[in-house]
């Protein structure tokens, strides 16, 4: 099953994982109310490895609603917008300095992303240890642990610049995780 949640399609550029991570566990609540004995897998795709990572580390844990998480195309979106466009310094100060103003909710400027998008989650995408900052390859271990908990391990993507090691960042992110199986596809 494919869940529609608040952040699909046009709703990424103003919603949060912390809210899709809230939607997810509706979902996972009914399922498990539905048929208790069901396996949940929770296979997130791009942003979709944030929020699982998200969900994970707000309710999966502690009530082991889910069997297992995939994370598929796990990258950072801060690095994949820096290969994209050369103006996400500008943009990212416009975010600030809207979030310092307390516009954190209102939109940017129509030419700052390819999708509708508010202050808040430019900033949570385009920022260093923000909310969506979670599988930059610059992030220290210390970071990466403060950021992952309970997931696996990322592979190679087209999104993921050539200077990222991947297989060494899957082994950091793995060690972040306390995970002993390490496997890069």
């Amino acid at each position: 099953m494919q869940p529609l949640i608040q952040s699909s399609y046009d709703g990424y550029g103003h919603s949060s994982v912390d809210q899709d991570a809230e939607d997810i566990s509706h979902l996972v609540k009914a399922i498990r109310k539905e048929n208790p004995k069901s396996t949940v897998v929770f296979m997130g795709h791009s942003t979709g490895c944030q929020d699982a990572v998200t969900y994970c580390k707000k309710f999966n844990c502690e009530s082991l609603s889910l069997n297992a998480v995939i994370l598929q195309a796990p990258v950072s979106d801060r690095e994949a917008m820096a290969l994209e466009s050369n103006d996400v310094k500008k943009w990212s100060e416009i975010a600030k300095k809207m979030i310092a103003e307390g516009n954190e909710n209102e939109f940017m400027p129509r030419d700052s992303h390819f999708s509708p998008i508010t202050a808040y989650r430019y900033n949570s995408l385009s920022g260093r240890m923000t909310d969506d900052d979670m599988f930059s390859s610059d992030l220290k271990d210390t970071e990466l642990k403060q950021k992952l908990y309970c997931v696996n391990v990322p592979t190679a993507d087209e999104y993921v610049p050539e200077s990222v090691d991947v297989p060494l960042l899957a082994q950091r992110i793995s060690g972040a995780m306390q995970s002993k199986d390490v496997k890069t596809v």
